[in-house]
């Protein structure tokens, strides 16, 4: 399951598009999917008079624009530049291009005004430039400016959020998010600066939160009692030299996840600047007062069957996830670059 779709627009009247790209955006934004595009302009610069030279540019422009992002939707004018034009070009010139040097199977809109006959024309327009170039079978869709350009990218998206929405795809997309921000909390915690930042005072109540969860580790025989019952009896030095002494890869067997980010969690609590970041580490444990939590759901699809899921994966369900994860993503790395 993705969070985004970034997608691929060639066209010699890049606003001519405004319209549809807003339309498309507001549509993957009702389930969770934010939209990029990136926008290469085939027009010839004042100086530039050379037809191949100028072809040549545009190819290494799409070739760039390939090695720097991946593609989920490619849109491809079929007029680019007027007829009479020398130095204009057709779009089929470089689907082929794609085809050959980039992607063999994401999917190309392929769309026309009709010019000069019209939107009528369009479709036919495209059905001929394709045929007659061998790129008949290759992923394309045919379609003409306006509403119908609209409704085809839609329909589209909306078969690739039906994909996407698929159990076994929500769930590698919930292990891999939920993972990177764990090893993210990992990397924040084991790191003495989080700690340094505390007076005597505020260390005072971090540890005295922190020992309390820790005794209740103890009640309810967790593995290591011994070295967690000593550190709950000791003090907050004891407590960091815990974290940030312990080499990572054993820490994560002595301390769990829940229990790293709630230290975490109070240690930037105590500090006025950050305590807001520590409101949002705890939401991703503690469910709001009306919501679910995205650990509680991590754990839901990790552990329950298909069955019990179905009741209540939906499209709703995904848009919550995809919302939770960049929020939580988003604070833990604005908390380690700090």
């Amino acid at each position: 399951m993705r969070l985004d779709y970034t997608i691929l627009c060639i066209d010699d009247d890049i606003e001519s598009l405004d319209d549809p790209k807003k339309h498309l955006k507001k549509f993957n934004d009702t389930v969770g999917i934010h939209t990029k595009y990136k926008d290469i302009l085939v027009k010839p610069g004042a100086r530039e008079n050379d037809p191949e030279e100028y072809k040549t540019r545009i190819k290494g422009m799409i070739a760039d624009a390939f090695g720097a992002n991946t593609f989920d939707l490619i849109m491809i004018d079929l007029h680019l530049g007027p007829n009479d034009d020398p130095m204009g070009f057709k779009g089929h010139e470089f689907i082929k291009f794609i085809r050959e040097h980039q992607t063999m199977y994401r999917p190309i809109v392929f769309y026309s005004g009709g010019d000069p006959e019209g939107e009528a024309n369009a479709v036919s327009q495209l059905e001929r430039a394709i045929r007659d170039h061998n790129l008949v079978g290759k992923c394309i869709f045919l379609s003409s400016r306006g509403e119908l350009l609209k409704s085809d990218l839609v329909g589209i998206c909306q078969e690739m959020h039906e994909e996407e929405h698929k159990l076994n795809s929500t769930r590698g997309l919930l292990m891999d998010r939920t993972s990177e921000v764990d090893a993210i909390v990992l990397d924040i915690v084991t790191a003495s600066n989080i700690w340094n930042a505390l007076g005597d005072e505020e260390q005072g109540k971090v540890f005295k939160k922190v020992s309390k969860k820790l005794k209740q580790s103890v009640k309810r025989g967790c593995v290591g009692l011994k070295r967690i019952e000593d550190i709950a009896n000791g003090n907050f030095s004891d407590l960091k030299e815990w974290f940030t002494e312990t080499k990572p890869e054993n820490l994560v067997y002595q301390a769990d996840s829940f229990l790293r980010n709630f230290v975490l969690r109070e240690l930037l609590r105590e500090q006025p600047a950050n305590s807001g970041q520590g409101d949002i580490l705890s939401a991703y444990f503690k469910s709001p007062k009306d919501g679910v939590c995205i650990s509680k759901i991590r754990n839901d699809y990790a552990h329950q069957t298909e069955e019990k899921l179905n009741g209540e994966h939906n499209d709703g369900r995904c848009k919550f996830i995809r919302d939770e994860l960049r929020v939580h993503t988003k604070n833990v790395i604005e908390i380690k670059n700090n």
